[in-house]
């Protein structure tokens, strides 16, 4: 009797876990049911507003109409969305033929489908448009607001901006997604299209007067010769010949007296723009200088007085006042803006009086201390230094840089300039390829040789130094691994161990090694995120299979 109770009782609890366990199975598959209909419900309503080949809208006809001066842009049937790719969030490009001036610029947007009204809500539905001239982005609009929300379809009209600069023409337009890149939503939007009024066109801009000069741009002379200018023509796009309207200044020539003079020109046109100041150098000497003996720089012509190899014996291109004989002792004075520089002495002992200037130029000079400093832009210099540097420039380079005893950005580019023109002999000895536009040793020792018509060697130390730089460079290079950029890389005549900036290697290419191998890291990484950006539909399904593998087992 006892185990019939016991069997009974155990078979009620049997009944009793069956249908609980039955229970709970329905409650499971009930809910899984939910969930499969609400993640599906979600996912056809993200494609369906994303989509832009899904909406079963008629896209409204453009409402801007013709006018004159009015622009009409036509976008085509595509919606664009913030979520993927740029290819999805700009439609394709418009051929236009707009002139550059100034505009307003008006757009149209809609976007509709079915179930829009119950989709979720999309708070970015905005575009913009790009203004193209080949591959160069002229100018950009201001972009549309965004569409309302919870209705099957709905358009806007608006004025974006009431006055756009363009400042060239105009042959390309397409429209941009204002949002992209937000993943947050599709933000859908169709651009219909868009319409720009002209204002004004823009003006063409005055063009500066241009002076040329009359004759040769160096003048040499005897002392005692008499000078007369040849004076300069002036010509402006707008104004025509303006020569009357020349200015001529710099030095009073004095042919009496020998040295090196400047004569200035200067015009502007009739709306107070500049032209490029002209200079004319008139270099009177003593003798006419044959090549021997103690003469001055010999009457060479304009393209041999600015080279390394032009002048007599001495060598010194006819920009000192008294030239040098072969065997050294004077002083020169040069004559730059009305004020005259003493020069320091220089010695050309060693080389022979019958020497000519082709055969001196690959010969040792002895010393020559023209120019005595290291300058650089930024740097304490010396304004005496900087000075003869700028005369140099204009005398022996042809340059138009001001005399103004400081080391400015006119400066820094006649001198990077002339690194360039000179490479083999300022640049090659470092090992580096790019000019600095800084006076140190080999940039130094280039403008004394020029100067003084020959050859100065550098120094052991100089040497050394040169030599450890280059060294350093062909082992670890610049920043591009061959020493061929980064602000402060070693070489180029730039300075070093005796306080000039630019001393210490830019290594920072073991930097660019470690941002590589992370850079190649997140391409990696981002190879599935595509995959998952891509193929939507295959993720959306994943998800769903796996949330009901994990709730029902």
């Amino acid at each position: 009797m006892l185990m019939n109770i016991i069997n009974n009782n155990k078979m009620t609890e049997q009944k009793e876990k069956y249908r609980s366990r039955k229970k709970n199975n329905t409650f499971r598959k009930f809910s899984a049911s939910l969930m499969m209909i609400f993640f599906l419900a979600s996912f056809f309503a993200l494609v369906n507003g994303a989509s832009a080949d899904e909406s079963t809208f008629e896209i409204p006809a453009c409402v801007f109409e013709e006018q004159e001066g009015r622009t009409i842009v036509n976008f085509s049937d595509k919606k664009i969305v913030s979520h993927w790719s740029q290819e999805d969030a700009e439609s394709e490009p418009v051929s236009v033929d707009m002139q550059a001036g100034s505009y307003k610029a008006s757009l149209f947007s809609y976007d509709g489908y079915e179930g829009r009204e119950g989709a979720f809500p999309q708070p970015r539905e905005s575009w913009l448009a790009v203004l193209k001239n080949g591959d160069s982005v002229i100018a950009e609009s201001s972009p549309i607001d965004d569409l309302e929300d919870w209705v099957q379809s709905a358009t806007l009209e608006q004025i974006v901006n009431d006055d756009l600069e363009i400042d060239e023409d105009i042959d390309s337009i397409r429209a941009l997604h204002a949002a992209y890149p937000d993943e947050s939503s599709p933000n859908s939007v169709f651009p219909v299209c868009m319409a720009f009024d002209l204002l004004k066109l823009k003006e063409d801009p005055n063009h500066a007067p241009v002076i040329m000069l009359i004759g040769s741009t160096i003048i040499n002379l005897i002392v005692g010769d008499i000078f007369t200018d040849p004076g300069a023509t002036a010509s402006d796009t707008e104004d025509g010949d303006i020569t009357g309207d020349v200015v001529i200044g710099g030095d009073a020539i004095d042919t009496s007296i020998a040295g090196t003079y400047i004569i200035t020109y200067n015009v502007v046109d009739s709306e107070g723009l500049a032209a490029d100041e002209a200079i004319r150098t008139v270099i009177i000497a003593e003798t006419s200088g044959d090549g021997e003996g103690g003469g001055s720089s010999s009457s060479a012509s304009s393209e041999d007085s600015s080279s390394s190899e032009g002048g007599g014996t001495g060598g010194v291109g006819g920009d000192t006042e008294n030239i040098v004989g072969a065997s050294g002792g004077s002083s020169g004075r040069i004559s730059f803006g009305g004020s005259r520089i003493m020069l320091p002495q220089v010695s050309l002992a060693g080389v022979s009086t019958s020497t000519s200037a082709e055969s001196s130029s690959s010969s040792s000079i002895g010393q020559c201390s023209y120019l005595n400093d290291y300058l650089k832009l930024g740097e304490d210099n010396n304004p005496t230094e900087v000075l003869k540097l700028q005369g140099f420039l204009r005398v022996f380079e042809n340059s138009d840089i001001p005399l103004t005893g400081v080391f400015d950005q006119a400066t820094f580019d006649a001198v990077f300039g002339f690194q360039e023109k000179y490479r083999e002999d300022i640049l090659e000895p470092w090992g580096y390829d790019v000019p600095t536009g800084y006076v140190y040793i080999t940039t130094k020792n280039k403008i004394n040789e020029i100067f003084c018509g020959g050859e100065i060697p550098l120094s052991d130390e100089q040497k050394i130094e040169i030599e450890k730089v280059r060294t350093f460079i062909e082992e670890f290079g610049g920043a591009n691994g061959d020493g061929s950029s980064g602000s402060k890389g070693i070489g180029g005549d730039i300075g070093s161990a005796q306080g000039e900036d630019g001393e210490g290697a830019d290594i920072s290419s073991s930097e660019d090694g470690r941002t590589l191998n992370l850079a190649a890291g997140v391409a990696f990484l981002k190879s599935p995120m595509a995959f998952i950006i891509d193929n939507k539909l295959a993720v959306a399904l994943i998800g769903i299979s796996i949330t009901l593998l994990i709730y029902l087992f």
